[in-house]
């Protein structure tokens, strides 16, 4: 079932023996926005992006603005959701900090807990690959 792939560097195959394989096609989360936005429908059928740099936009946000992008992401996520669902792509998002999920999915990154991953995937279920886990929610995320 296509949809985003949400884990952490570390369970990936080139740090984990029985890591997940990293898909085809790696791409910066900014950059992956922008092909979003500009032309979902141009995406290739059947592709898959491996997409770091997710707790560097959040990071680099100011923390009274985290929301607004958080909830604006989420948009343009949800804008391209039925193309990529018709074109069958795969997306990881891969993050470099510790995923956490209680009440709602986090990361510690840098010291910090960045709880917007959940206002922008919304709810997502845990999954485990061998001795990793990711987390998965569909291209059609709930509002």
């Amino acid at each position: 079932m296509p949809g985003y792939d949400i884990l952490e560097r570390s369970s990936l195959r080139a740090y984990h023996q029985d890591g997940i394989e990293e898909n085809e096609t790696k791409i910066g989360f900014i950059d992956f926005l922008m092909e979003l936005k500009n032309n979902a429908e141009n995406l290739p059928r059947l592709a898959s992006y491996t997409v770091v740099g997710i707790e560097d936009v959040i990071s680099m946000t100011d923390k009274a603005d985290r929301h607004e992008m958080a909830r604006y992401i989420h948009r343009i996520l949800q804008a391209a959701a039925s193309a990529l669902e018709r074109k069958n792509i795969q997306v990881q998002i891969v993050c470099n900090g510790k995923l956490t999920k209680g009440d709602v999915l986090w990361s510690d990154y840098r010291g910090e807990e960045l709880k917007e991953i959940e206002l922008i995937f919304s709810s997502t279920t845990k999954q485990m690959i061998g001795s990793c886990e990711k987390y998965f929610t569909g291209f059609n995320l709930s509002s």
